[in-house]
């Protein structure tokens, strides 16, 4: 593997920089959240009102329309506003929200929507598959999976500054950071340990790095060595050339792809989680992993597939090619 020290060095550094900003940000929302999660009742999230009589409650323990068997709609509503999600959609415009929860054995789906229930109106979507063990460090630890989560403006078009990703339908509502530490609050309420992902593309599990660690320390290895050699170019553009598979290995010459695997973090903090990726093992393969890789974009391939790239995309690798030729192939 060809890799510039000096470059490699720096944009981790660099990206290390935007994590710990990430980070102070995260942890002072982490902790206002704990105190609006101990505030809230229990019961006040699990309560539906009569549809007919407001004042008539039925009993908590035989309805089961309820979000992870917990959180009823009325308590979804009362979560969000509470949590300060409701005034930032109703600033945005959105104003009329409405929820529908589906459930498929251990896997649920909690869709929010402005003014109607329809695909058209959809602004959020999360799917969490319940009472999953995952195993690492030789242990099975019980854990709930994030299957799905999706943020969305349905108003709104793409621009050069919110570049379409793979797999994106319309631009993200700005609040990922938020949407994700009310996750971890759920989490905090049902006593869940863990939460797993296997992102699909890469640039979720990049994003999701911010958080996660990679069970398989090749996948970290990976997601560094791109994100340095690609500097430069666009998350967008980089995720999308590894979705349209125009990428290849520089040592073997095969096509790059991406391949989903788990990753985990915990919802409190474990001493046995921590040591897992500090051992040996784990650190020597991440090593190897990243001395016998590099990768570049074939050009051939991306020629031949560029009706399969978003018009600002394919402008914006362009754009890059006239800056950093050596990168092609």
């Amino acid at each position: 593997m060809v890799l510039n020290l000096g470059k490699y060095i720096t944009t981790l550094l660099n990206t290390a920089y935007f994590i710990d900003k990430i980070i102070d940000k995260q942890l002072l929302i982490r902790k206002k959240f704990n105190k609006k999660r101990k505030a809230l009742s229990p019961y006040s999230l699990m309560y539906e009102p009569n549809i007919d009589n407001f004042d008539n409650d039925f009993n908590l323990f035989e309805n089961n329309n309820r979000f992870l068997n917990f959180y009823s709609t009325y308590g979804i509503n009362l979560a969000l506003k509470e949590y300060g999600i409701k005034k930032i959609l109703k600033k945005q415009g959105f104003e009329n929200i409405l929820y529908k929860i589906n459930k498929n054995d251990y896997t649920h789906t909690l869709s929010i929507y402005n003014e109607e229930i329809n695909s058209d109106h959809l602004i959020s979507q999360l799917v969490i598959t319940l009472d999953t063990n995952i195993c690492f460090s030789y242990k099975n630890c019980k854990s709930m999976t994030i299957e799905w989560l999706n943020l969305q403006d349905y108003r709104k078009v793409f621009t050069k500054e919110r570049m379409k990703l793979p797999g994106q339908r319309f631009p993200g509502l700005g609040f990922g950071l938020l949407a994700f530490e009310l996750i971890i609050q759920i989490a905090r309420r049902l006593n869940v340990r863990y939460l797993v992902n296997t992102p699909n593309h890469f640039h979720n599990a990049y994003i999701y790095s911010n958080y996660f660690s990679f069970r398989n320390p090749n996948n970290k290895a990976c997601i560094d060595i791109l994100i340095s050699e690609f500097e430069g170019l666009s998350l967008a553009s980089l995720s999308w050339l590894i979705y349209n598979e125009t990428l290849i290995e520089t040592n073997n010459k095969k096509t790059f792809k991406w391949t989903p695997d788990i990753m985990i973090m915990p919802v409190y903090r474990y001493k046995d989680f921590n040591n897992y990726f500090k051992t040996k093992e784990y650190q020597d393969r991440y090593k190897l992993f990243l001395s016998s890789h590099s990768y570049k974009i074939d050009s051939k391939k991306f020629y031949k597939n560029k009706d399969k790239f978003p018009k600002m995309i394919l402008k914006d690798i362009e754009e890059y090619k006239k800056r950093e030729t050596l990168r092609f192939i």
